[in-house]
């Protein structure tokens, strides 16, 4: 069984947003998730959250289902 990350409340508030903070945010998570010998890292979020959605697909995310999004670490 492989080892993979699980993010938990990925969130910017609005008035900080538009200034790469997921994107940093996401780049120190997958660098935690590969000194720790991860694989996948994967999160979950709501369906109305479609700027956060974006986010995650720019990074490399696909979309598993509606909500579920994972990243292969390569």
């Amino acid at each position: 069984m492989n080892t993979y990350a699980i993010l938990n409340h990925v969130c910017v508030k609005p008035e900080y947003r538009r200034h790469d903070i997921a994107t940093r945010m996401l780049v120190e998570c997958e660098k935690i998730s590969k000194q720790n010998g991860c694989v996948c890292m994967e999160l979950w979020s709501n369906n109305f959250r479609k700027p956060a959605h974006e986010c995650y697909k720019n990074y490399g995310f696909i979309i598993n289902d509606a909500k579920f999004f994972s990243k292969e670490i390569n």
